[in-house]
């Protein structure tokens, strides 16, 4: 494509150079400018007369001469303050002829004094003629620069050019590589070249040049026919690119980029060049076009006016900027800039826009292309890049989407994913005229990794909607990074009845749980999916069979129950047989550090296979070393469940439940009972009876089996009162049993007093078959034995009756008559009595010196030959009174003494169950001594042992105590039994 069918913008401004008081820049005018360099902020000019022009970014200009005779040769280094300039001098040889010879000379232009020159680094003889260096270039790292000559040779100094030497022509030495004999008309280093690399350019050929090994190859190729001449570059019509050094050269036809490795593309471009730079990413180009091309002649020696300065992108396919100019000398780059500079030392300057408004431009002309293009080679911030590009791309997809393009369209909504909302895109493309473009929208946003599960559903519905079976294969069997969510795709595939594809997913990535429903619960293959749980680590196949084990054990139950021993016992995973290797979501130890599965997980599977269950659990007894009570109790239910169709069977069941019976603590006991009654196992109910000592239930037992000799055992084993009612009741009712065992039953009753005879009278009067001859002994017996105890009772009677009388008739005579003391001796010394003498109602007399009180009576004097059985009444009566409080000691009486009447005729005999009298201050003192109660309280009457009298010349001393106080206290003696 010519340059001409390009795209055209006006991407510069075109604007004269005005200094920074806004006057004109007219420093040039008149100035032979013969050759020219710019950067590091800097324009340089040499003219003829040897003067160097610096001119900085105000535009301010500062000359100094530089060279006796004209500058032919500047090049400013752009990461260095340096300038190389090659300028000729007239010397005095040897003979005194002035000769002239060319000098390279090195200033740092960094700080330039006011109205002065810049220092000089480094100056060089040239070893040629003066006239005849035609081009220069020296590398960014100071270690290399070469010059070329009209004749088509190269010098070249290496090392440190900057270093300062003495004047010597060795300063440059002939490079060895060979051109053709054609001036060099241009030299460039490749600063991205990984080996030091120059461009030298002559008239007919392009060259590389390796300085380090100082060997140069031809670019350029040998012309084909006269028609084509070869292909090299005319003065300033030659420049290497600091984007990616390549080198522009010039041609007849069209300007050529060369690389290393050889010439590349090429850009067609009319006319005569004159003027070939690299700017950025663009190509500036300065040509003639002539107005007649007929009239055009290689001889003519004057140019037509249509003279054009274009700047073209030759990456993007575009041209920047496109004005004619008047007589072009050449351009120059600097301050991201361009400058025109004309033969008449006129300066124009050529500014870039900005790049939003290029975009701008380019997308307002529908150059979506372009702009994309432009953005990505100048934008460096890769944030801002995305956004822009974005844009772009959103421009051009509703562009193509609005002319109907939809096929081109997506692929620009695609270049939009990461910034652009999906959503958008998916509602434009829902049509089923489309669906092929919103599947392939969708497919590059899971390729990144951007949907979420709405967007894999709809990308599957689509796949199934196209019954693209390829496209669903590619995307779910061969894609090695999964760039979807999962559980969406399974959910998709399963709902469209891919189940190959859905289980393909799940192995692959260990989604157990949806392996396993599908292939029971769609594919019903049971098998499958054991075998698959087989494959699994331990964990997961424990989980796994809680989950589904029920639909297993239904569907395959030998196998499922194989399965479960080896999980409750020793579980080794199996290798997997299929080719997708089922790989675990995590790391799992090997099942021997493995704690087996408990067996209580999966009791609940065999609802409806009791029979496994059976073999199962019977398994677990055996192999396990402990089960818990949840696997004992289930399989006695399930032996008692079980009918047995012959004898043998029967007494097998029967062992087995009674083996495991005689197991105390495996099992639970209360529920062992309950299977036990509930089915009717009288063996082991009677064990269980048995071990928990349930009497009664034993006995019951024995009852209804009529075992007449157990049920008498078992009441004498027991000792239960209840039982031997019980068993009587049993008897009574019983007509076989009443004639063989009623009567020693009734033995039993009357030897050990267990029932009375009226309870004995009420439980056989209730029953028919209970005959006089088994029950006449007991009665006879009962009869003889309560008329000899009623005998006894009634001689108790009356002897305790004598005994009160006679106490009453004292208490009478101590009340009405007086007491004659008649004693002559002292009941403590046995000596004559002598007065004074002390007389007790007890009938006791003693000398008064030996009637003493004891220190702890409160003064009072008793009698010391009845002090003893004085203290034992009060001490009769604190246990009475003390008793009566008692209520549990009571209560404990009744229990313990078979006789219960006769405790509570003695309490009531004692006088316990009315309100106990006050006892005296004395009384009280001897409990206290006697560790009674403390509180015991006091009686009104006095003690018949306190002295009556006491007679020193014959009279009484303290008379006759009070007869009413003296009788209380004969009741309370009368009351203990004294």
């Amino acid at each position: 494509m010519s340059w001409k069918n390009l795209y055209r913008f006006c991407f510069f401004e075109n604007q004269p150079v005005v200094k920074s008081d806004g006057s004109p820049f007219e420093e040039l005018q008149g100035f032979d400018v013969t050759c020219h360099a710019s950067g590091r902020g800097l324009l340089l000019f040499g003219g003829a007369d040897g003067h160097m022009l610096i001119v900085d970014k105000a535009f301010n200009v500062s000359a100094f001469r530089a060279f006796q005779g004209p500058l032919t040769q500047l090049f400013q280094l752009k990461q260095s303050s340096i300038v190389v300039a090659v300028g000729e001098e007239e010397v005095q040889n040897q003979h005194d002829v002035a000769e002239k010879h060319s000098y390279v000379r090195m200033f740092n232009v960094e700080k330039v004094p006011s109205g002065g020159a810049p220092s000089t680094y480094r100056q060089i003889i040239c070893p040629v003629p003066a006239p005849t260096v035609t081009a220069i270039a020296a590398h960014e790292n100071l270690k290399y620069m070469v010059f070329g000559t009209q004749h088509g040779e190269l010098y070249i100094t290496t090392g440190d050019i900057s270093r300062e030497r003495r004047l010597v022509s060795r300063g440059f030495k002939r490079f060895k590589g060979r051109l053709d004999s054609s001036s060099v008309t241009g030299l460039g280093f490749n600063l991205v070249s990984p080996e030091p690399m120059f461009y030298a350019c002559t008239v007919h050929h392009i060259y590389g040049c390796y300085p380090d090994r100082e060997i140069t190859e031809r670019l350029s190729t040998e012309p084909t026919s006269p028609d084509r001449p070869a292909h090299g570059a005319s003065p300033q019509c030659s420049a290497v690119s600091d984007v990616d050094g390549s080198l522009w050269v010039d041609g007849s036809e069209d300007i050529s980029m060369y690389l290393v490795e050889g010439r590349g593309s090429s850009i067609p471009f009319e006319g005569i060049k004159t003027v070939v730079q690299c700017f950025n990413s663009y190509l500036v180009v300065v040509h003639y076009l002539p107005r007649d091309v007929d009239d055009f002649g290689a001889g003519q020696s004057q140019y037509p006016l249509a003279q054009t300065v274009t700047i073209c992108d030759p990456k993007n396919k575009f041209v920047a900027f496109d004005a004619a100019f008047q007589d072009v000398s050449t351009v120059l780059m600097e301050w991201n800039s361009l400058f025109v500079l004309s033969k008449s030392g006129k300066l124009t300057r050529l500014t870039e826009k900005d790049l939003q408004t290029k975009l701008d431009n380019l997308c307002g002309r529908k150059a979506f292309d372009t702009a994309i293009s432009l953005a990505k080679s100048q934008i460096e911030r890769q944030d801002a890049m995305e956004d822009i590009l974005t844009d772009i791309y959103m421009q051009y997809a509703e562009h193509l989407y609005s002319k109907k393009s939809f096929d081109t369209a997506i692929k620009q909504y695609i270049n939009t994913i990461g910034r652009l909302e999906p959503s958008y895109v998916i509602r434009k493309f829902l049509d089923s005229q489309r669906i092929h473009n919103l599947t392939e929208y969708l497919q590059e946003l899971h390729s990144r990794q951007l949907a979420d599960r709405n967007h894999t559903t709809l990308l599957l519905n689509c796949y199934t909607k196209l019954r693209n079976v390829d496209k669903l294969n590619e995307f779910i069997m061969t894609d090695a990074k999964l760039n979807f969510d999962l559980e969406t795709a399974l959910k998709v595939c399963r709902q469209a009845g891919y189940y190959e594809h859905a289980l393909f997913l799940a192995r692959r990535y260990c989604m157990h749980d949806w392996y396993l429903k599908i292939q029971l619960e769609d594919t019903h293959n049971a098998q499958d999916a054991l075998d698959y749980i087989q494959c699994l680590p331990f964990s997961e196949a424990v989980k796994s069979m809680q989950d589904y084990g029920k639909l297993l054990v239904t569907a395959i139950p030998e196998a499922s129950t194989e399965l479960l021993k080896h999980l409750c016992t020793s579980y080794t995973p199996q290798p997997s047989t299929s080719e997708v290797v089922v790989i675990p979501r995590s790391r799992v130890r090997e099942q021997s550090i493995e704690e087996p599965a408990d067996p209580n997980l999966f009791i609940h599977l065999f609802v409806d296979q009791p029979d496994n269950l059976v073999e199962f659990l019977q398994y677990m007894i055996e192999q396990r070393e402990s089960c818990s009570m949840a696997v004992y109790d289930t399989l006695i239910e399930l032996y008692l469940q079980q009918t047995p169709l012959t004898d043998n069977d029967k007494r097998m069941r029967d062992a087995r439940v009674m083996a495991i019976l005689a197991m105390p603590g495996k099992y639970n006991e209360h529920q062992a009972m309950i299977m036990a009654q509930m089915y009717d196992f009288k063996p082991g109910l009677l064990l269980l009876y048995e071990r928990k000592h349930h009497s009664p239930m034993i006995l019951l037992y024995y009852i209804e089996k009529k075992a007449y000799t157990d049920v008498i055992e078992t009441c004498k084993r027991y000792e239960d009162k209840a039982l031997w009612a019980q068993a009587l009741e049993f008897f009574a009712g019983d007509a076989e049993g009443s004639r063989l065992h009623l009567a020693d039953v009734l033995t039993e009753i009357r030897t050990n007093n267990i029932l009375s005879p009226l309870m004995v009278i009420d439980v056989l009067a209730k029953n028919d078959t209970v005959t006089l001859s088994s029950v006449k002994d007991y009665f006879m017996q009962m009869l003889g034995s309560e008329s000899t105890s009623l005998s006894s009772a009634e001689q108790r009677i009356q002897s305790e009756t004598a005994k009160t009388d006679k106490l009453q008739h004292d208490i009478t005579d101590l009340r009405t008559k007086a007491k004659l003391f008649q004693d002559t001796r002292c009941a403590h010394c046995h000596e004559p009595l002598s007065l004074p003498a002390v007389h007790f109602l007890c009938g006791h007399s003693y000398h008064k010196h030996h009637a003493v009180a004891r220190p702890d009576s409160d003064g009072e004097v008793e009698c010391m030959e009845c002090q003893g059985d004085h203290a034992k009444v009060a001490q009769v009566i604190g246990t009475q009174i003390r008793g009566a409080r008692d209520h549990e000691q009571f209560t404990r009486q009744l229990e313990d003494n078979p006789n219960r009447f006769g405790v509570i005729a003695q309490h009531f005999s004692q006088n316990l169950f009315r309100k106990p009298p006050k006892l005296p201050q004395r009384l009280q003192q001897q409990q206290r001594e006697l560790h009674l109660e403390p509180e015991v309280p006091e009686v009104a009457a006095q003690s018949l042992f306190a002295p009556s009298f006491s007679a020193s010349t014959g009279s009484s001393s303290g008379g006759f105590r009070s007869m009413d106080t003296t009788w209380g206290m004969s009741q309370q003696i009368g009351n203990a039994g004294f």
